[in-house]
């Protein structure tokens, strides 16, 4: 007489359960397996870009000159400055250490201009934010430490 016998698939249940019951396989390679030599055994290295840094500068530039039509102008304005993480430091040592010259040369754009229409005075905010940027920032050519990118006016006064 035989004796009853269970499927093949019954048999090995209880050691399909034990196997997935560790949990998934690790995606890690073993200890035991050999560490690669050279570029491939260098970490990714992802570095994050420096988050952009946007102010407008406390001190306001105020110029004041009689024009050939012997009209008093009187003009205030606020630098808006860009920068980033990275050289937020240098950027506002060069503004401390460059301000005055920026002052004097800028004095020139605003005379010069043609404040009387709408295109002058985009002119002379796009000659300043260039100028301001040079004088402010002249270690920038090999790297960004900052820029003038806007300009606030605060006084208009023509008289």
């Amino acid at each position: 007489m035989r004796t009853p016998s269970l499927p093949l698939s019954c048999t090995l249940l209880p050691f399909v359960l034990v196997a997935c019951a560790g949990g998934p396989a690790p995606t890690t390679a073993p200890a035991w397996l050999p560490t690669p030599i050279g570029e491939t055994a260098m970490p990714v290295v992802t570095t994050t870009p420096a988050a952009a840094i946007a102010i407008t500068h406390p001190v306001e530039i105020e110029h004041a000159w009689t024009d050939t039509n012997g009209r008093r102008w009187n003009i205030a304005y606020r630098c808006r400055i860009a920068s980033d993480d990275a050289h937020e430091t240098l950027a506002a040592a060069c503004l401390q250490a460059n301000w005055a010259t920026a002052i004097e040369q800028s004095l020139p754009i605003c005379t010069q201009a043609n404040l009387d229409t709408i295109p002058g005075i985009v002119a002379c905010e796009q000659q300043l934010q260039q100028r301001l940027t040079d004088v402010l920032f002249p270690c920038a050519s090999d790297t960004f430490v900052g820029a003038v990118t806007g300009i606030e006016w605060t006084l208009w006064r023509v008289q």
